[in-house]
C-alpha cells in the first residue's frame, strides 16, 4: 500500500489480519495486530483484536498459543478494553502456562462487563477443584451473587471442589445445587454432589439425591451409583 500512495487504515489492518487468520498463519496474525497498535493514526478495533486472539489460540503448540494470546492481551499500547471473551481466553492461557495465581489476580481486577459465563468457567478452571477447592466455591458463589448465569459446566466445577474437601463437603455441595437453576443440574452435577456427601459421610444424603434424580426423569449412572456406594 505505501508503494502505491495509499496510507494504511483501520480497514486494512483488520483485512490483513482477518486474511492470516484465514490461512492459518497466527504469528502474522499477531505481529500485524501489534503494528497496528504501534501505529498512531490508527484506532485498534476489537474486531480486529478479537480476530488476532482467535488466530493465536489456534497455533498448534498450545504453550505458543497461550504464550501469542497473552502477548496481544498485555500489549502497552493496546487502547481499547478486551471484551469478556478476550480476558476469558487470556485466563484460559495463563492457566495452560502453569500460571493460576496470575490467572486469578487477572480475573479479580475485571469489570463486571468483562465478566461472563466464559471468563467465570476460566477462573475456575485457574482455582483447579483440587488445587484450592475454597476459593473455586468462592469465586463461583460471587459470579452467581452478581447474576452471572450458572452453567453446568461452571456448577459442575463447584460440586467437584466440595467433593475434593470435606470441610466442605456434602452440605455445601447441596446448598450449591438447591440454589442452582434446575436447567444447570445434570447427570455429572449429581454425581459430584454425591462424591461430595461421601467425603464427609453424609450417606443418607448420597442415598437421597439418588431417589431425586430419578424423580427428575434422570436415570443415575454408573458415576452416580459408585459415588452413592462409596459413602457407605
Amino acid at each position: 500500500m505505501r508503494a502505491a500512495g495509499l496510507p494504511r487504515d483501520g480497514y486494512s489492518f483488520s483485512s490483513a489480519i482477518c486474511a492470516c487468520a484465514r490461512a492459518g498463519q497466527p504469528e502474522a496474525a499477531v505481529e500485524t495486530f501489534k503494528a497496528m497498535c504501534a501505529d498512531d493514526s490508527v484506532e485498534p478495533s476489537s474486531v480486529a483484536f478479537n480476530t488476532a486472539l482467535s488466530a493465536a489460540q489456534r497455533a498448534s503448540d498450545p504453550v505458543r498459543a497461550a504464550e501469542m494470546v497473552l502477548a496481544i492481551y498485555t500489549l502497552e499500547t493496546l487502547s481499547l478494553q478486551p471484551d469478556a471473551w478476550a480476558s476469558a481466553a487470556a485466563l484460559r492461557a495463563l492457566t495452560r502456562l502453569g500460571q493460576r495465581a496470575r490467572a486469578l489476580e487477572l480475573y479479580a481486577s475485571l469489570r463486571p462487563e468483562q465478566v461472563s459465563t466464559h471468563t467465570v468457567a476460566a477462573a475456575l478452571a485457574a482455582a483447579g477443584p483440587r488445587r484450592d477447592p475454597t476459593a473455586l466455591v468462592r469465586i463461583y458463589e460471587a459470579a452467581a451473587a452478581e447474576g452471572v448465569p450458572t452453567t453446568k459446566q461452571t456448577l459442575h466445577a463447584a460440586l467437584a471442589a466440595c467433593a475434593a474437601d470435606a470441610s466442605l463437603g456434602g452440605r455445601r455441595a447441596l446448598q450449591l445445587l438447591r440454589a442452582a437453576p434446575a436447567s444447570a443440574a445434570d447427570d455429572h452435577c449429581y454425581s459430584a454432589a454425591i462424591r461430595a456427601c461421601a467425603t464427609s459421610g453424609e450417606t443418607g444424603e448420597a442415598v437421597g439425591l439418588l431417589r431425586e434424580m430419578a424423580e427428575r426423569g434422570m436415570p443415575p449412572s454408573a458415576h452416580a451409583y459408585c459415588a452413592a456406594i462409596c459413602a457407605h
